[in-house]
């Protein structure tokens, strides 16, 4: 890849996981009705107020503006190399349909008055756009052994399980359930589940089910990747350092329900989760 399409591209994914990570941030602080219009702000461009949430909605929609034009000049600087750069040319079309959706999507997050469905495949077609950029940038080079192919399907599964973890928790969230199992770790009264339940109390403790079911597949792939002799050092610290990421990542959502949802802890929450799934999807593409 040459040089410039290679900055191009890490531009375009740093600023789509601020963009995510802003998106967070709308969310969690109120504001995603606070501009109710669309795709202008009060009918402007530039609002007449930035208060009551309106600079956090109008910031958000700014850079996604800048993330799209980066989306246009990368397909534009591929098209010419389109015949020896047919890689990059297929994943600058994709990202442009990803694109496509996404901004069909922020506007009906907005005309249907933050419809949690709507919101949380919002975030899904904005994650699967940040791990295509990130992954195709930082290009990472396979071991190619032979005898580790079965771990390597066993770690796509994982990125996969990871995926569904981060959609699960952002439907939790734009569905009000986040503290719906206000206590720790069990939901309610001492009880995994009280006897009458509801279903965002079964959707949240899912949630929680899956951050432990994550935990133990992350230190099973660890200590498997440890005990291989003819795998390198850096991707065994590699392994090991997502495993430490995922403890942190169950801490940190222990603590948002714990602090009865913090912005800044909601926030990264949903940071750590999009960088586990990359970390996880470079350790494949590793091996």
């Amino acid at each position: 890849m040459e040089k410039e399409l290679k900055i191009t591209l890490i531009t375009i994914a740093v600023a789509t996981f601020f963009l995510v990570s802003l998106g967070s941030f709308v969310r969690a602080t109120g504001a995603g009705l606070s501009c109710p219009d669309w795709p202008l702000c009060f009918g402007r461009v530039v609002p007449h107020t930035f208060d009551n949430g309106v600079f956090q909605e109008w910031a958000h929609r700014g850079l996604a503006l800048i993330v799209s034009l980066g989306t246009v000049y990368f397909a534009f600087s591929v098209y010419p190399q389109r015949s020896s750069q047919r890689k990059l040319w297929r994943l600058s079309i994709v990202l442009l349909g990803l694109l496509f959706v996404q901004v069909i999507l922020g506007g009906l997050t907005v005309l249907m008055r933050l419809n949690p469905f709507i919101v949380t495949s919002h975030l899904l077609f904005g994650t699967l756009f940040f791990q295509l950029c990130a992954l195709t940038a930082l290009d990472p080079k396979s071991e190619g052994i032979v005898a580790l192919s079965k771990i390597k399907k066993g770690v796509a599964a994982f990125a996969l399980l990871i995926f569904v973890q981060i959609i699960i928790g952002g439907f939790v969230g734009s569905s009000g359930a986040s503290l719906v199992c206000p206590d720790i770790p069990l939901c309610y009264d001492g009880a995994f589940l009280p006897k009458e339940s509801n279903g965002a109390q079964h959707l949240h403790m899912m949630h929680r089910s899956l951050g432990v079911l994550i935990a133990i597949v992350g230190a099973f792939l660890a200590i498997r990747l440890g005990r291989e002799k003819d795998l390198k050092s850096g991707i065994k610290g590699h392994c090991f350092g997502l495993l430490f990421l995922i403890l942190v990542q169950i801490a940190v959502g222990l603590l948002n329900v714990y602090m009865r949802i913090p912005v800044s802890v909601t926030v990264l929450h949903l940071a750590i989760g999009q960088l586990l799934l990359l970390g996880y999807l470079v350790l494949f593409r590793r091996l």
